[in-house]
């Protein structure tokens, strides 16, 4: 089976700034070495090319955002609980003052801004949206906490439009824990990155797990394409939830996962432990190495840790990997299904897969 119908390094081209209107733009400090970047003005999605630093003069690449064909829509900054992650940055180094990532670990690191933009929703709502424009964000040495992320979703302009490259061995770019029992949120409409130079790391795209009172409930995700820059860089693991502390209520709760496509991982490309009541669909694991495009569905190993009441459809992975879970439903594409007597009460649809292990009673295996 062909793993690798998807290229996996292709991310939005940037801007080296951003404007909020044409005053903003015209305000802004040019050098010489500057001419021919660009700069977005927000106001009317404009494009503009520096063509003279002095004085300075721009030139007009694209029409206002009326005059095109629609586009994703961006969210109504003016909206409570709506945070755009360009006027954080202005506000914390000036207008024209930072940079989206200009080169392999260059650029303007917005883990302070997110910081920020994170601990204003938590004081005025406790839960709100972080949106990141169109371009390449670097997020180094400043990520987000658990606790700061609970609650807040990340959303971009798309997939293929708004990336966020993690320049890190050892951070998580987005995992929360339901701190002080605030659960929801999650990551939407954004390309996760993972930079080159990072063969070993212990870095996790999206990872949940609270404690033994709270869990991050009801958290949603879709359009992610989780990736790296060079194929010298892999994620530990792409997608994980971790439930296993809590019983009751039981595990990790009521998620909504959808269009996610994930590469080069080295552990596990998804990994669910005590997920209860998940809906999954469109999940593609790809280009890993040892379990990196396996998906796993576990447990505990009693029922009040197992995974249970999964619904996965058009997965595409390496192996499907099934124990300590009950009541699933999975199907899609796979090499191996691998399964445990440890999971029972299932249906598994994955044709032409090759079927290892034994199967618990009551589930329903349709494979080879």
């Amino acid at each position: 089976m062909n793993m690798q119908v998807i290229t996996n390094y292709a991310v939005p081209a940037p801007h080296s700034w951003r404007a909020s209107d044409e005053a903003a733009r015209l305000a802004i400090s040019v050098a010489p070495a500057d001419v021919g970047k660009y700069a977005l003005q927000m106001d009317n999605m404009t494009e503009w090319m520096l063509v003279d630093a002095n004085p300075p003069s721009w030139d007009q690449r694209s029409k206002p955002a009326e005059a095109t064909p629609p586009a994703p829509a961006t969210p109504d900054l003016s909206r409570p609980g709506i945070v755009c992650i360009d006027e954080v940055l202005n506000a914390i180094y000036g207008v024209g003052g930072w940079t989206n990532r200009t080169g392999v670990g260059a650029g303007t690191d917005i883990g302070p801004a997110l910081i920020a933009a994170c601990a204003t929703l938590r004081a005025k709502y406790g839960r709100g949206e972080i949106f990141i424009p169109p371009g390449r964000e670097l997020l180094a040495k400043t990520v987000p906490s658990a606790a700061q992320w609970a609650g807040v979703t990340l959303r971009g302009a798309g997939s293929q439009a708004s990336t966020v490259i993690l320049d890190s061995n050892s951070a998580n770019f987005y995992s929360t824990n339901a701190a002080q029992g605030i659960s929801g949120g999650g990551v939407h409409s954004l390309c996760i990155a993972l930079e080159a130079g990072h063969p070993n790391s212990a870095c996790v795209a999206v990872s949940l797990q609270g404690g033994s009172q709270y869990q991050p409930d009801q958290t949603t995700f879709s359009d992610l394409y989780i990736t790296r820059k060079s194929p010298d860089s892999y994620w530990y693991s792409g997608f994980v939830a971790y439930g296993n502390d809590r019983t009751s209520p039981q595990g990790i709760r009521g998620a909504d996962v959808r269009n996610v496509q994930i590469f080069g991982c080295k552990n596990a490309g998804v990994y669910l432990s005590n997920a209860v009541q998940w809906d999954m669909s469109n999940i593609g694991v790809y280009q890993g190495v040892g379990g990196g495009s396996n998906f796993y569905i576990a447990g505990g190993g009693t029922p009040a840790t197992n995974s249970t009441q999964i619904r996965v459809d058009g997965l595409v992975c390496g192996e499907l990997n099934i124990a300590n879970a009950t009541k699933f439903f999975v199907s899609g594409t796979a090499a191996t299904v691998n399964s445990q007597p440890t999971a029972y009460l299932g249906d598994i649809s994955i044709p032409g897969a090759a079927a290892v292990g034994a199967f618990g009673p009551g589930v329903r295996v349709f494979v080879g």
